[in-house]
């Protein structure tokens, strides 16, 4: 069930409810759908909501998410990140 769309080549966030079997969308895994990514276009983001939300409010940005396979190793998040949040690109 998509919840938020990046405006980007049709990327989003979903809540992965196993084939409907997960109710309760609180504790249902967010994936996040990169279409263009052919070879690995589903990705697991958050265990569920809670989790979700603890990482936008720590992050304040959820773009890095949509970067996260361009990351070789936590140095280059560090230094994307530092970049493009405190510099404003």
């Amino acid at each position: 069930m998509i919840f938020g769309k990046t405006g980007v080549g049709g990327d989003h966030f979903a809540f992965y409810t196993f084939n409907q079997s997960i109710k309760d969308l609180e504790e249902a895994t967010i994936i996040f759908i990169q279409r263009m990514f052919f070879e690995k276009a589903v990705n697991l983001v958050a265990r569920n909501l809670k989790d979700f939300l603890a990482l936008f409010i720590t992050l304040k940005e959820l773009y890095v998410i949509e970067r996260f396979k361009l990351y070789k190793s936590k140095s280059d998040f560090i230094k994307d990140y530092q970049v493009r949040f405190y510099q404003g690109l």
